[in-house]
């Protein structure tokens, strides 16, 4: 068997580290800093994100890397610090209000708590239709104010 037979569909750290992550949205999240490997079995069990300065570095487990690419990583994961001091925006472009903290189930996010004025609104991610520089849902104000209504009995 010849070195490249050897080789042939393996990466090294020098790969892979220093390449930008994407999470599935095709949004940039930071670069990976840190291969993270379980030393008895010798697998590699995740990844750290290094989002920038001053930002958090983000840990996230191998089972939330689509691939290893070539020019860039895929993850399916947004971190929720991604989302903190957005505004949020509805379907018709009205300001809902300011992200002040996200809310997990496991690791991933589920519910993002959005402040306007003394009102704090909590909403499910999956009305989220774009998350870049702001956050718009595909709902209204008024739907949000709906959502958060207290259910009377």
């Amino acid at each position: 068997m010849s070195q490249d037979e050897l080789f042939q569909g393996l990466i090294t750290s020098d790969d892979v580290l220093g390449k930008d992550v994407i999470d599935s949205m095709g949004r940039y999240i930071g670069i990976l800093s840190i291969l993270h490997i379980k030393k008895d079995t010798k697998a590699l069990k995740g990844i750290s994100i290094d989002t920038g300065f001053m930002k958090p570095t983000v840990y996230v487990g191998i089972n939330k890397v689509i691939n290893l690419g070539v020019d860039a990583i895929y993850i399916m994961y947004t971190p929720g610090s991604r989302y903190l001091d957005l505004k949020v925006f509805d379907k018709n472009g009205a300001y809902v209000g300011k992200v002040i903290k996200t809310e997990y189930e496991g690791s991933i996010v589920k519910r993002i708590i959005i402040r306007k004025g003394f009102k704090k609104l909590v909403l499910d991610v999956k009305h989220i239709t774009v998350l870049g520089k702001n956050i718009l849902i595909n709902i209204t104000k008024e739907d949000v104010k709906k959502i958060n209504e207290p259910t009377k009995q």
